[in-house]
C-alpha cells in the first residue's frame, strides 16, 4: 500500500472518529477513567444498540481493560489532546487558513502526524486482519489475538445490558455482530498455526461461535428465531443466556489474547512464543461451553 493511501485513510480514520459530537463526548467521559458499558449508557442517554454502534466505530481510539472496562487507547488519548487543543481556543482559528500558502497551526499539525505514525503502524496489521478471508493474511499477530478477545468483550457487554422490550432485539442483533467479527479473528489465527496441533483448539472455538451465530436447527440464533415476537420469553432467554455463557466467553476471549501474549516484532522478522496450555484452556472452555448452550437450546426449543 502506498504511503498516500495509508495517510488518506489514516486521515478519515481521525476525522470519522472525530467528527460526531457523541463519540468525542464518549471519549471525554473516558478520560482519565474506566467506565462499564452500563455506566457509559447512563451517562449520554442513548438506546444501547446505538451505543454499540459508536463503540465499535472508536474501536481503534478506546480498549478494553483488565477488568472489562472501556477506556482510551494511546491512540485516543492523543485525540482527546487534539480535541483540548482545539476547544479551549475558540478565539483562534483552528486551522490557520492562509490563502496563497494555507497554512496549519503547529499544534494541530504536530498532534495529527502523531497520530498518523501510530495510526500507520498499526492499521498495517488491521487491515490484513480484516482481509482473512481472502487468503491475504501473511500471519496471525498479538493484534489479532486481542482483536479476538475484544470482539468477545463487546458481545460479553452486550450480554449484561438490561434487556427490555423496546431494545431486546438490538442486543441481541449486536450480540451476534461481535460473535461473527471474533470468528474472522479465530480464522486468521487458525489458519496461521495449521497444520501445527495450535490449530485444534481454535477449530474447536470456531466450530463454537459458528453454531452461535448461524439460524438452522441447533443454534443459538435459530432459538431466538423460534421465539418469534414472544417478547417476556426473549427477554428470559436472554436474560439466562447471559448467567450461563458471558463468563465463560469472555474467559475463553482473554485465554486465547495470552497465549499470544509472547510475540514480539522487530521489523520485518517475527519471532512466536505460542502458551499452548493457555490455548488448551481456551478449546476447554468451549467445549464446556457448547455443552451448557446445548442445554439452554433444549429447554427454549420447547417454549
Amino acid at each position: 500500500m502506498s504511503e498516500e493511501k495509508i495517510e488518506g485513510e489514516t486521515y478519515s480514520l481521525i476525522f470519522k472518529s472525530l467528527k460526531h459530537p457523541l463519540r468525542r463526548k464518549i471519549l471525554r467521559i473516558l478520560t482519565d477513567r474506566q467506565l462499564s458499558f452500563t455506566e457509559i449508557l447512563n451517562i449520554v442517554q442513548i438506546d444501547s444498540g446505538h451505543l454499540s454502534y459508536h463503540l465499535e466505530n472508536l474501536s481503534e481510539l478506546i480498549k478494553h481493560s483488565a477488568n472489562g472496562k472501556y477506556e482510551l487507547s494511546s491512540i485516543g488519548k492523543a485525540a482527546v489532546n487534539l480535541m483540548s487543543g482545539v476547544e479551549e481556543r475558540p478565539q483562534k482559528s483552528t486551522l490557520t487558513v492562509k490563502f496563497k500558502g494555507k497554512k496549519i497551526t503547529k499544534v494541530l499539525h504536530g498532534a495529527v502526524l502523531t497520530i498518523v505514525i501510530v495510526l500507520a503502524a498499526l492499521n498495517i496489521y488491521y487491515y490484513n486482519i480484516s482481509q482473512a478471508l481472502t487468503g491475504k493474511v501473511q500471519g496471525a499477530t498479538l493484534e489479532t489475538a486481542r482483536g479476538f478477545f475484544f470482539s468477545l468483550s463487546y458481545a460479553t457487554t452486550i450480554l449484561q445490558s438490561e434487556p427490555k422490550p423496546e431494545n431486546v432485539f438490538s442486543l441481541i442483533r449486536y450480540f451476534k455482530y461481535h460473535i461473527q467479527s471474533a470468528i474472522e479473528y479465530i480464522r486468521a489465527l487458525r489458519m496461521y498455526l495449521l497444520p501445527s496441533s495450535y490449530g485444534d483448539s481454535l477449530l474447536v472455538i470456531e466450530d463454537l461461535l459458528w453454531n452461535i451465530t448461524l439460524g438452522g436447527a441447533g443454534g443459538v440464533t435459530d432459538t431466538f428465531d423460534r421465539l418469534g415476537w414472544n417478547v417476556s420469553m426473549v427477554i428470559d432467554a436472554f436474560k439466562e443466556l447471559n448467567f450461563i455463557a458471558s463468563e465463560k466467553i469472555f474467559n475463553m476471549g482473554h485465554e486465547v489474547a495470552e497465549a499470544f501474549d509472547g510475540l514480539r516484532r522487530d521489523h520485518t522478522v517475527v519471532s512466536f512464543s505460542i502458551i499452548s496450555s493457555r490455548l488448551e484452556n481456551a478449546g476447554s472452555i468451549a467445549n464446556n461451553l457448547k455443552a451448557v448452550l446445548n442445554e439452554w437450546i433444549t429447554k427454549y426449543s420447547k417454549m
